[in-house]
């Protein structure tokens, strides 16, 4: 049931006027999730898993994220 309705906001949400702007969003959206992983991956490993590590480097990782994408 509830997979139903995710599939529905997923359409909805993904829908663009021409075929090959609804592609070209769908491989943005997969290359940004793999890349947001790895980032995770690698603010993980560099702290060796120390939990007041991991959240400043996030925050130094999501700050340069962002002036690099605006």
């Amino acid at each position: 049931m509830y997979r139903g309705v995710w599939i529905t906001i997923t359409v909805v949400l993904g829908m663009s006027p021409t075929t090959g702007a609804s592609l070209s969003g769908l491989v943005w959206r997969c290359v940004g999730t793999v890349v947001g992983g790895l980032c995770a991956m690698a603010v993980w490993y560099i702290v060796v898993g120390h939990i007041p590590g991991v959240i400043v480097f996030s925050f130094v990782v999501t700050t340069i994220r962002t002036r690099l994408v605006p």
